[in-house]
């Protein structure tokens, strides 16, 4: 007994009106509208319901059928409207993630679909007859009973998006320049990540060295990536050390301080001094807005975190006028995802953890899981959607949020005033460490971002009912379940940017041989 709730039937600001019709006990959704003009569009919102007692899955992805609409049997010019050329349109849910099969769609549990059909703008004169075009369209999603194959929608009920792309970039690989760092680390790649289980660390699955995000393998500038237990990505620029994490959607090369050279050796993995000093993230913990890279004091992040005064100062010191600052990427953000997950979705972080299903999670926390899910509900606890990618293993290098991709001007969000900032745990992720609970035979102490210290991420992790705001951090090795509040006092590793085709001067990328960015 799954089928579509016309009560629920929504139109957007569509360019043209529509009528919607349905049959079937409600499970096939017609309608009509009439697109005069290249531009103009018909969107709308509708949900569907699981009211049996079945868990069920979409047998197939569901596609629209479109007809002619002139009031006649004759269907000849039916071709006209079905061409791609002239019309696009789309099914989704409301949130714009695709409909694909084995979607699951559970006892009582509702999904909202956005459907919209639209008239192309960019068409070929031979397309502008038989106007205007009006259409007759048809939906009828077939949903069987759910198996092994069913795939849960997690986007909707969690409130957090993991986006298909990650890049900006136009497709087609851009090849770099030999003897540069965007070269040398699109030659080790190892090809794409597609098949890399990220909730376990990378030496649980011997998942060593540089990978090509999967979501980015046809763009401009594909995302690679250094993964776990790797020596080849030490670099010496401006007479300190960093490590190669990754390049950038515009072809940057992302690199962690790593402390300073001694005679030209670098500091090789677990030491502690790789860290230009010690700050809190923030002097205070008891409101959310305490886990911003910059908060809203008046206007929207006017206030510098703790943090980033404690970066820009030491940018401003080491950087800021000399020569090293040309070779800086301004292209670069930043995330500090402050998305809030649903009560819903935060539950789902602690059956993650636990590796327990919801069901199992509600019989073991009894009472408990309902107060719970009431404070996160009301908005006392808050979740955040960096904190639910970690648990379900589903990094994302997209900031969805503008509003906290921070950038220079031009970029982003254009807050920050010097391109500069701090890894997130997605990028931790990517890097090789994992989301397990407390347990010693998960800490990961070989990859190379395990420096035997506690620093800082960017990324949020809850702010507790009790008052208490709370950020994720990188801690003597342990998994990303790890995390305190924001007045305590750890380690700060900056992360800067290389512009695309910086050349090499010498070295191998080894703690012995850096490769020299002069």
């Amino acid at each position: 007994n799954i089928h579509f709730v016309p009560t629920s039937y929504t139109e957007s600001n569509g360019s043209v009106a529509g009528t919607v019709s349905f049959t079937n006990n409600n499970t096939k959704l017609t309608f009509n509208n009439t697109l005069s003009i290249p531009g103009d569009f018909y969107e709308f919102t509708i949900d569907v319901i699981n009211d049996g007692g079945i868990d069920g899955m979409l047998d197939v992805t569901p596609t629209l059928s479109i007809v002619d609409n002139k009031g006649t049997s004759d269907t000849s010019d039916d071709v006209s409207y079905t061409n791609t050329n002239i019309i696009t349109s789309s099914i989704t849910y409301s949130d714009g993630t695709p409909l694909n099969q084995y979607d699951e769609l559970k006892v009582g549990d509702t999904l909202t679909y956005k459907i919209r059909i639209e008239f192309k703008k960019n068409i070929e004169n031979t397309d502008l007859q038989n106007l205007p075009l009006h259409l007759k369209c048809n939906l009828n999603p077939i949903y069987i009973q759910a198996d092994s194959n069913a795939k849960e929608v997690t986007n909707l009920k969690t409130g957090c998006y993991i986006p298909e792309t990650e890049s900006s970039g136009d497709l087609g690989t851009i090849i770099a320049n030999s003897n540069t760092l965007n070269r040398v680390i699109q030659d080790l790649t190892q090809g794409s990540d597609s098949s890399i289980d990220f909730k376990q660390a990378a030496f649980e699955t011997n998942t060593n060295g540089v990978y090509t995000r999967a979501t980015t393998t046809n763009d401009k500038y594909p995302i690679y990536y250094f993964r776990g237990n790797v020596t080849n990505n030490n670099v010496i620029f401006n007479n300190f050390c960093w490590k190669i994490v990754r390049t950038t959607e515009y072809g940057g090369v992302k690199m962690i301080y790593n402390g300073v050279p001694t005679n030209g050796v670098c500091p090789s993995t677990g030491d502690p001094n790789t860290s230009i000093g010690i700050s809190a993230f923030n002097s205070s913990y008891n409101n959310p807005k305490y886990v911003g890279y910059m908060y809203k004091t008046t206007n929207e992040n006017d206030t510098n975190s703790t943090i980033k005064i404690y970066i820009d100062n030491w940018y401003q010191n080491n950087f800021l006028g000399k020569p090293a600052e040309s070779k800086l990427d301004n292209t670069v953000t930043f995330c500090n995802d402050r998305d809030e997950t649903t009560a819903y979705g935060y539950m789902k972080i602690g059956a993650n953890l636990q590796k327990k299903t919801i069901e199992e999670l509600k019989e073991s926390m009894g009472e408990q899981y309902g107060i719970v899910y009431n404070s996160v509900e009301i908005g006392e606890w808050i979740g955040y959607c960096s904190f639910y990618r970690a648990s379900a293993g589903q990094p994302s290098i997209e900031c969805t949020n503008t509003s906290d991709n921070f950038g220079t001007n031009g970029h982003g969000n254009s807050k920050l005033t010097y391109p500069i900032g701090l890894l997130t745990s997605d990028e931790v992720m990517l890097a090789g460490n994992n989301v397990e609970l407390d347990n010693s035979s998960t800490y990961n102490t070989t990859y190379y971002l395990y420096n035997s210290s506690k620093f800082f991420l960017s990324s949020p992790i809850e702010f507790k009912s009790n008052g208490v705001a709370i950020m994720n951090n990188v801690d003597f090795g342990y998994s990303l379940s790890q995390y305190y509040t924001v007045t305590a006092l750890f380690g700060v590793r900056p992360v800067i940017s290389i512009k695309f085709n910086t050349s090499i001067e010498s070295g191998n990328g080894t703690t012995s041989s850096p490769y020299i960015i002069s």
